[in-house]
C-alpha cells in the first residue's frame, strides 16, 4: 500500500525502497557484524579499565538498541598529551541509520535518492517496539587519574529498549563502582524519568534521596541513590532527615523518657534561570503577603523561601530549635 502511495517516484526509486524496506529483518545481523554507525577515527589514547571494544548487542531482547562509541577528553598527562575516554552512548541502529550508512557508501554514487524516500523508509523501520525507548541499563563509575584533581566519568556498558512511562517516576539504572577492583560493587542508583503532565515549566527530579556507604580502597564511602521521583520547577525542595534526641514526660511512667525525634529538615535543589527577578524590600505591615517595594535583583540562587519551626528539649535538658525549609525559590 505504501509503495502504490508513492507513484510518483520513479521505477527504479520504487524498487530501491522495496529493497530497503525488505532488508529490515537483515538490519540487526549488520548492526551486530559490521561497524556501521561507529565513527572510526584515530584517537591520542582511550583510558578505561576495560576495553569495549566489542559493542554490546541483542537483537532478540534489545531490538535494535545498541552501545556505541562516544569519545571525549579525559585529561592530559605528565608530557601534555590528550587522554581521551570512550564513555559510550545508546543508539537505534537497525533502522533508518543502517539504512543511510547504506544509501550514503553504495547507492549515492549511482543515483538521486530524495529525502522523501527517507522519510517513507524511517516510517517503516521500528528499532524499540511499541513506546519503548532505547536508554543505557547499566554504567560504570570509572575515576581517571591525570594531570590535576582525580576525575569521575559514568561510562556506558549496556543499553535496552525500555518502556516509557506515562508518569514521572523512579526507574532502576545500575552502576558499577570501583571496577576491574577487589571492592567492585553494582549498586541500583536509580533515575527519574517520565513526562509531567499538570505543568509545562515542571520536570521529573529526585525528591528523595538515600545515602548508603560501599567498601572502598580507602575504607567506606558514602554514596547517594534517587529513592523517589516528582514533578517539579526549576527550584524545588528535596527531603532530608535529621535524627535527635529529645526527652519528653511520659504521664505513665511518671518520669521523663528519651525518644528518638525525626525532623524532615529539607533542603533546595536546581537552578534559575538567568533573568532579571524581583526582590521586596517593603511589606505591608497590615498584611505580609502584600508587597509595597521591590527591587530587581540579576544573581539568583535557588534558596529557602519559607521555614518551619520545631522546638524540644533535647538531651541534656536544653532547648534546642531547628529550623526545617518549607519552601523554596529564586531568589
Amino acid at each position: 500500500m505504501m509503495v502504490m502511495a508513492m507513484c510518483n517516484f520513479t521505477w527504479f526509486q520504487c524498487v530501491l525502497l522495496c529493497g530497503l524496506i525488505l532488508t529490515e529483518s537483515t538490519g540487526r545481523y549488520l548492526a551486530s557484524n559490521t561497524a556501521y554507525g561507529t565513527e572510526n577515527r584515530p584517537r591520542t589514547a582511550v583510558s578505561s579499565t576495560s576495553d569495549l571494544n566489542t559493542e554490546k548487542h541483542s537483537s532478540t531482547n534489545n531490538g535494535c538498541c545498541t552501545r556505541q562509541r562516544k569519545i571525549i577528553p579525559a585529561g592530559y598527562d605528565v608530557s601534555g598529551r590528550q587522554i581521551e575516554l570512550d564513555v559510550g552512548h545508546c543508539r537505534k541502529v537497525c533502522g533508518i541509520h543502517t539504512h543511510r550508512h547504506l544509501l550514503k557508501h553504495d547507492l549515492s554514487r549511482n543515483i538521486n535518492v530524495t529525502r522523501e524516500i527517507l522519510r517513507h523508509i524511517e516510517k517503516s523501520v521500528v528499532s524499540c517496539p511499541g513506546r519503548s525507548v532505547c536508554e543505557p541499563t547499566r554504567l560504570k563509575r570509572e575515576r581517571i587519574h591525570l594531570v590535576g584533581e582525580p576525575a569521575e566519568f559514568d561510562v556506558i556498558e549496556d543499553c535496552r529498549c525500555q518502556s516509557k512511562p506515562s508518569q514521572c517516576r523512579r526507574q532502576s539504572r545500575l552502576v558499577v563502582l570501583h571496577p576491574d577492583s577487589p571492592y567492585q560493587r553494582t549498586i541500583d542508583a536509580g533515575r527519574c524519568t517520565g513526562p509531567c503532565h499538570d505543568d509545562e515549566e515542571s520536570s521529573c527530579q529526585p525528591i528523595q534521596n538515600k545515602t548508603i556507604t560501599v567498601a572502598g580502597p580507602n575504607g567506606k564511602e558514602c554514596v547517594s541513590v534517587v529513592e523517589d521521583c516528582g514533578c517539579r520547577g526549576e527550584c524545588y525542595r528535596v527531603s532530608r532527615i535529621e535524627s535527635y534526641y529529645e526527652l519528653i514526660y511520659d504521664d505513665t511512667l511518671n518520669r521523663t523518657v528519651e525518644k528518638i525525634k525525626e525532623i524532615d529538615v529539607g533542603g533546595c535543589v536546581g537552578t534559575c534561570t538567568s533573568g532579571n527577578h524581583l526582590r521586596c524590600v517593603m511589606r505591608s505591615p497590615s498584611n505580609p503577603d502584600v508587597c509595597l517595594m521591590s527591587l530587581v535583583k540579576k544573581n539568583v540562587s535557588c534558596s529557602p523561601k519559607n521555614y518551619n519551626t520545631y522546638q524540644f528539649v533535647s538531651r541534656g535538658g536544653a532547648v534546642k530549635i531547628v529550623l526545617a525549609v518549607d519552601e523554596c525559590s529564586c531568589k
